[in-house]
């Protein structure tokens, strides 16, 4: 009995029992250090957080760093699976555009926002950098799940000249969408994290980022850990979201 319940507390218990620990970290820490002005206290950190809940700004900041994060994402996605497809079908354009992909991808993250901060507009400047990035991650991931592709259903295709939009429909895309939707929650929730690392360094106004770089400004410790905590509970819950839906829409299928 008591270890049927165990394991159906268990998933609860044992993230508050983490939580419970970095709380305890926390609050040593502030003892140690023993300013409020270099290391915040819970109850501070709390406070503000209660602040950010009831007012507009932080709301709108928000919707507008979740605007971004969104548009990144799903522009990433289109342009991953349609030339993720297209080299597959015309294997040219895989070779040509290899390079650039391999070059957008081991890109130093920083150095392209400082050269973009200097080109574009703050307002865009976060959505591009999330595209340079998010953007080979994905198509990797695409290329990855074609190439799960069974080979010899290939052949047969080939051998009864079956139709590229048949082969797609009903060959590669129940190989690859299970795939691809194992990988997005994760890229979806670091989309968050370079959206908002984006908005910091470009100042970007009226966003998460940009709060957090007005908190930097006046030293405001408090609210660089609220705002921080409130990002990572942003990237958290839209994983679990693309989660959830990630494994309906698998249910579905089956």
């Amino acid at each position: 009995m008591k270890s049927n319940l165990f394991k159906k507390l268990s998933p609860i218990m044992y993230p508050l029992a983490s939580i419970a620990f970095m709380l305890l970290v926390w609050h040593l820490l502030f003892v140690w250090v023993g300013s409020e002005f270099i290391f915040p206290s819970i109850g501070a950190t709390l406070a503000k957080l209660g602040q950010y809940f009831v007012s507009g700004k932080f709301w709108l900041a928000l919707l507008a760093t979740l605007g971004r994060v969104l548009l990144c994402f799903a522009i990433s996605l289109v342009l991953a699976i349609a030339i993720g497809v297209l080299t597959k079908f015309v294997p040219p354009v895989g070779k040509v555009l290899s390079p650039i992909i391999a070059l957008f991808r081991s890109a130093p993250t920083v150095a392209v926002m400082v050269i973009l901060i200097l080109l574009v507009d703050t307002l865009f400047t976060p959505i591009i950098v999330g595209l340079l990035v998010v953007f080979p991650m994905l198509y990797a991931s695409v290329t990855s799940a074609i190439d799960q592709v069974d080979v010899g259903t290939l052949q047969m295709c080939h051998l009864y000249n079956v139709p590229k939009i048949h082969q797609f429909k009903y060959v590669y895309l129940p190989t690859v969408a299970p795939y691809l939707l194992g990988e997005l929650p994760a890229t979806l929730s670091f989309t968050v994290k370079l959206i908002i690392s984006a908005e910091i360094l470009s100042y970007s106004y009226q966003s998460i980022g940009g709060l957090i770089q007005s908190a930097n400004v006046y030293e405001d410790m408090a609210s660089l850990f609220a705002l921080t905590i409130l990002s990572v509970l942003v990237a958290t819950l839209l994983d679990v979201a693309l989660t959830f839906v990630a494994k309906r829409v698998k249910g579905g299928a089956r």
